[in-house]
Parts: C-alpha cells; structure tokens; sequence
C-alpha cells in the first residue's frame, strides 16, 4: 500500500510491483524487459499492458503536463 499524506493512493499489485521494483534501483536505467520479467514473472504480455501501469503510477505519483514531478 502507498500513501501520500495519509491518503491511500489506488495502486493494484502489477502497479505497485513496478514501483517497487523502481525504487530499490534509484539512478539507475531500467529495461522495459527487466520490468515486465518482475511484474509478471517472465510471462508474455502485449507492451501496452506496462504502459497502462506506468500511466497509473505516473498519475498516482503527481506527474504533470510537460513532465514536471
């Protein structure tokens, strides 16, 4: 669970399984693979389904127009 000044931000387990994953590799370049092998252990799926939980933790995370965090 994640929250942001008390309040539980909506995240489901493949969202927040990224963002673990992320976390614990700060600075570090991630590759698109290495986050699909964590999240769904090495199963195939279709790229758009990383790119759905990317743009839930982008919006769960405060990301803005034009990038600003």
């Amino acid at each position: 669970m994640l929250r942001h000044e008390g309040v539980v931000l909506p995240l489901g387990r493949k969202s927040l399984d990224i963002l673990t994953y992320l976390a614990e590799r700060p600075g570090e370049v991630v590759a698109e693979k290495e986050l699909r092998d964590r999240a769904w252990s090495g199963a195939a799926i279709e790229e758009a389904r990383l790119q759905v939980h990317m743009a839930v933790l982008r919006k769960a995370l405060g990301e803005r127009q034009f990038g600003s965090r």
